[in-house]
C-alpha cells in the first residue's frame, strides 16, 4: 500500500491514466496536403454553382418584371382604348354645356343648371381616373395635348403658340395618357411678302445704272 493508505496498484494505474491524457495533449495533428487541397477545391466548386445559382435567380426576376412591365403596358393600354371614346364623349359633351350656358343671357336659373350640369360630367370624368390637360394661353403647342381647332394670325413672338384656349382637355392621371385633347387657338406668324410692282423694280434697275 501507499504512503496514504491506497493500494499501489491504483496509484499505477492513475498515473498511466495521465501520462496518457498529456501525450495526447501534447500530439499535433499532421495535416495531409491532398486532404488540403481536395477541400479548397470542393470550396472553389461550391462557390461557382453558388455564383451561377444567384445568376441564374437574378435573370429570371429580370424576366419576370419585364414581363410584369409588359402586362401592365397592355393592361393600361387596353384600359385607355375602352376608356377613350367615353371621355372623349364626355369631354364634348361638357364643352357643349359650357358653351350653352355662356351663350345664355336670358336666364340665370337655366344658365347655373347648365353649368351644375357640366360640373357633374367634370366629376364623372375625375371619377374614371382622369384629370383636366393643364394647357395656358402663351403655351407652347404640344401637338400631343392640343388640337388646333382655328390658326390666329398674330406676331412673330406668338407664332407657334396658344393664343387661346377654347375647350378642355382630359388625361388618364395615373399614366399622363392624353385621351382628349384641348381644343386651342394657336398663333401663325407669316412675314409680308415683297408686293412691290414689277415696273418699279425695272425703273429702279435703269436709275441705278444710269
Amino acid at each position: 500500500m501507499g504512503d496514504d493508505g491506497r493500494p499501489a496498484q491504483d496509484e499505477a494505474v492513475q498515473d498511466e491514466q495521465a501520462q496518457d491524457e498529456q501525450a495526447q495533449d501534447e500530439q499535433v495533428p499532421v495535416s495531409d496536403p491532398d486532404v488540403l487541397h481536395r477541400v479548397l477545391a470542393r470550396l472553389d466548386d461550391l462557390g461557382r454553382r453558388l455564383g451561377a445559382e444567384q445568376e441564374r435567380a437574378r435573370a429570371r426576376e429580370e424576366v419576370i418584371a419585364h414581363q410584369r412591365a409588359e402586362l401592365d403596358a397592355l393592361r393600361d393600354e387596353r384600359r385607355g382604348r375602352h376608356l377613350r371614346p367615353l371621355v372623349v364623349g364626355l369631354a364634348k359633351l361638357r364643352a357643349e354645356l359650357l358653351e350653352d350656358a355662356a351663350a345664355d343671357t336670358s336666364s340665370t336659373r337655366h344658365r347655373d343648371t347648365l353649368t351644375y350640369y357640366a360640373d357633374s360630367v367634370a366629376s364623372v370624368l375625375e371619377g374614371c381616373g382622369c384629370e383636366p390637360v393643364t394647357v395656358a394661353v402663351g403655351d407652347v403647342f404640344d401637338a400631343s395635348a392640343h388640337r388646333v381647332r382655328r390658326p390666329v394670325a398674330t406676331g412673330p413672338e406668338s407664332h407657334g403658340r396658344v393664343v387661346a384656349v377654347l375647350s378642355e382637355g382630359w388625361l388618364e392621371r395615373d399614366s399622363g395618357r392624353v385621351l382628349a385633347p384641348a381644343g386651342v387657338a394657336v398663333g401663325r406668324h407669316e412675314p409680308a411678302e415683297d408686293t412691290q410692282p414689277a415696273e418699279t423694280t425695272q425703273d429702279q434697275e435703269v436709275a441705278h445704272h444710269a
